[in-house]
């Protein structure tokens, strides 16, 4: 994977549509679908990028691994990454 920057990740954030997860209305969050994946950074290197830099953590005794960028959190609900279909962010509170 060539250098990824904070720069590159913010782009690709601000680049797409973050959907608020409105099943979820006690633990409120937003998400961005692969199928609707816009700009230059790959929807696949982005989940990587998470995977592979971001932090391990439980939730409702299920792991996830986050990745923490400008007070949000960003994550993937761990399927294979062909089968990943949508990228989750929370704000950090």
């Amino acid at each position: 994977m060539s250098k990824i920057t904070k720069a590159t990740l913010k782009k690709a954030i601000d680049q797409n549509v973050w959907r608020f997860a409105k099943t979820m209305p006690k633990n409120p969050h937003w998400y961005a679908l692969r199928e609707n994946w816009q700009g230059e950074l790959d929807f696949d290197i982005f989940v990587i990028y998470i995977r592979q830099f971001g932090y391990n953590t439980k939730y409702r005794g299920w792991n996830y691994t986050l990745l923490d960028i400008d007070g949000h959190s960003y994550w993937t609900m761990g399927a294979p990454i062909s089968k990943t279909i949508l990228i989750n962010r929370k704000e950090i509170v």
